[in-house]
């Protein structure tokens, strides 16, 4: 089980490379199960340790993170088709000599 302890600081514990390394793979751990659908995963992979602030603003930036990944995700996709077409377009107006779209 990730263990996220977010009031480490607040109790002046040490923030070792170590910690933040940990923290790291259990988000990324997180966002991977988010983003691939899985609703459940947390409850059983994942222990969040704070007081109820610091877990909501932790769940909020997470749930942003998601969002902002999801997007990007949208945005190269969208990029990829919008190459895709432009390459179609240029070879099929080489090949044929008329202008994509039909006007």
């Amino acid at each position: 089980m990730n263990i996220i302890d977010l009031g480490i600081k607040r109790r002046g514990g040490l923030i070792t490379e170590s910690v933040l390394t940990q923290m790291g793979s259990a988000v990324e751990y997180a966002l991977s199960h988010m983003l691939a659908g899985n609703p459940h995963f947390a409850k059983d992979s994942i222990k969040l340790r704070g007081t109820t602030g610091e877990i909501n603003t932790f769940l909020s930036a997470l749930m942003a993170e998601k969002a902002f990944q999801e997007a990007l995700m949208k945005s190269n996709a969208m990029y990829t088709t919008a190459d895709n077409l432009s390459k179609a377009v240029m070879d099929f107006e080489r090949t044929t000599g008329l202008t994509w779209p039909f006007k």
